[in-house]
């Protein structure tokens, strides 16, 4: 490995001029955090031999050389935190068969994504979040049966999710969060190693699919400020590995099923703007993990809390604002007046010692109205 520490453009490295002198002796070429600049030289075309090449969160600018192609035994491509990179992925890179992992984040590439990604059949990792990627994901996508991990968070994506993509045997995490997709969610799941699901801040419409509930692993399922509408499906209560949900901001309507006291490992529900009604059910205080509850703007009845919730002694932060309670007062400034039967819950939470914030307000500056409470 050949790596040394000067700031200056890739060119000038020491690193690099022994690369071209000796090219069939390099096989990684090591220079992340080095404040290089300039651009990524054409020359390296030349470095056959590379398997790795790292040049992360440097200052590079310029254009992705189409004659990185030319690397066909390269495995590992991590030019992440570059944001001088601008232009289009070159199509050309869907002719490197050996490459592992392709990490181009936080760059300033545009254009759309070439569908020739799906001819890289080794690919494991596929990492383009934080870009200006416009247009729709290649269904091609879906021929990268050993992929793991698909970022492609905050750009400026349209279009519905190839199904091809939700049924990657292999995929554990799935992050197409903040982008314009549009359309409904896969109805079938593939991978039996999926563990998160990041879709948040899109325009993604219908109901959540049943189907999800087949993804038994999955640990953290972010669908926040989509369109969604339907009830809350109970196969997704029975996933045990589920440690977060949040389905902030859609127009979901019914109760909140009492299954989801199965899902005994949430910390984190989020179920905030939505149409949820009807009364908390007995089985949410079966949730003895959590930390985070968000229910506020929703039409649920709240004159009455599971008086198991007073055990959640993990809770930090609850909200529970402009829902529908008799004699409540989840809303306006602190301190609260609370009376009846929600307050001795919410007392006995605060009296935990590890409630922090009731309704967006320190728990510690919230007093009770005594005369309001029998």
């Amino acid at each position: 490995v050949l790596q040394l520490g000067e700031p200056a453009r890739l060119e000038d490295t020491a690193a690099w001029g022994a690369c071209v002198r000796e090219p069939r002796a390099c096989t990684e070429l090591a220079l992340p955090l080095m404040d290089l600049d300039g651009t990524i030289p054409p020359e390296i075309g030349q470095l056959t031999e590379l398997t790795s090449l790292v040049l992360f969160s440097n200052y590079l600018s310029g254009t992705l050389p189409w004659q990185l192609s030319r690397l066909t035994k390269l495995e590992y491509l991590d030019l992440d935190f570059n944001s001088g990179i601008e232009g289009t992925i070159p199509p050309e890179l869907g002719e490197l068969g050996e490459l592992q992992h392709l990490y181009l984040s936080e760059l300033s590439l545009n254009g759309t994504l070439p569908s020739e990604l799906g001819y890289l059949t080794d690919l494991q990792t596929l990492q383009l979040q934080k870009n200006r990627l416009e247009g729709s994901i290649p269904a091609s996508l879906g021929n990268l049966d050993l992929l793991r991990r698909l970022d492609l968070q905050g750009n400026r994506l349209e279009g519905s999710i190839p199904p091809e993509v939700a049924r990657l045997p292999y995929l554990e995490s799935l992050a197409l969060g903040v982008n314009n997709l549009t359309g409904t969610l896969p109805s079938a799941w593939g991978s039996p190693y999926l563990r998160h699901i990041w879709l948040n801040d899109n325009d993604i419409s219908g109901t959540l699919p049943r189907g999800i509930g087949n993804a038994t692993r999955l640990e953290e399922i972010d669908l926040d400020n989509n369109n969604l509408v339907g009830s809350l499906p109970e196969e997704i209560f029975g996933l045990q590995e589920l440690e977060l949900l949040w389905l902030r901001g859609g127009n979901l309507r019914g109760r909140i099923p009492p299954a989801i006291g199965d899902a005994k490992s949430l910390t984190s529900v989020d179920f905030a703007f939505n149409a949820l009604d009807g009364e908390l059910p007995q089985e949410f205080a079966d949730l003895t993990q959590l930390n985070h509850i968000w229910l506020h703007e929703n039409a649920l009845d709240l004159s009455t809390l599971p008086e198991g919730m007073a055990n959640l002694t993990q809770l930090e932060v609850l909200y529970l604002a402009n829902n529908t309670c008799e004699g409540c007062d989840f809303v306006s400034e602190s301190p609260f007046e609370y009376s009846e039967q929600p307050w001795g819950v919410i007392e006995a939470l605060m009296g935990n010692g590890s409630l922090q914030v009731l309704d967006g307000f320190p728990a510690q500056s919230i007093t009770v109205d005594d005369d309001a409470i029998d």
